[in-house]
């Protein structure tokens, strides 16, 4: 029994590895396009402030997420 616990504790920590990578690919890609657009179009253009939202809400999964 003890054995399965850990196996299961070893997988979820696997895959919060797995997510937290994810999510720090995410928010620097995120970070970038946001950046470069927002030197091109300026900061109040729609597309930077979508990206802006995009970042926003994967900057908070990462604070759930404790990343």
């Amino acid at each position: 029994m003890a054995m399965l616990i850990e196996k299961k504790q070893e997988r979820n920590i696997t895959i919060d590895s797995n997510r937290a990578e994810s999510l720090r690919q995410q928010f620097t890609t995120l970070q970038k396009e946001m950046v470069n657009l927002g030197m091109e179009l300026g900061l109040s253009h729609p597309s930077v402030i979508r990206i802006s939202q995009e970042l926003d809400e994967v900057h908070n999964q990462m604070l759930r997420a404790r990343v």
